[in-house]
């Protein structure tokens, strides 16, 4: 099973809308598909891997993937990725241990001005951490 959304793409070119298809299930795939046809796909054990693979192959272009999952300040549990496939991820707040308030969709939109490339956000939520 699958669900299909859209999501925004932001490079020097600008912004621009893809067609995101989700695997609601194993195995986690997370396929983008560009309005010229381009596709960036990748299947992982959990789809906020896959959100990174793809990241991963589309930072190669100069391109940013704006969801809530790129983030500097957004990152799974290893429960979260077990139990929900990795699709929520806790928003990290300074000071505060994370509940379930502060879980997000890591596919829901964010803006492209607050999302970083995979190795910004790793970075971030290790400096979180050693805070």
């Amino acid at each position: 099973m699958s669900e299909r959304r859209q999501l925004a793409v932001a490079g020097e070119a600008g912004i621009e809308t893809v067609a995101a298809t989700v695997s609601t299930q194993p195995p986690w795939t997370l396929t983008l598909t560009f309005p010229d046809g381009r596709v960036a796909t990748a299947q992982a054990p959990d789809l906020f891997s896959a959100l990174e693979a793809v990241r991963l192959e589309l930072e190669g272009c100069g391109l940013l993937v704006c969801c809530q999952g790129a983030r500097p300040d957004v990152f799974p549990s290893g429960m979260s990725r077990q139990m929900a496939g990795g699709r929520r991820a806790y928003r990290l707040r300074a000071g505060r241990r994370a509940t379930e308030e502060d879980l997000v969709d890591i596919l829901d939109p964010a803006g492209c001005d607050d999302v970083v490339a995979v190795e910004e956000q790793h970075d971030a939520v290790q400096r979180f951490h050693a805070g």
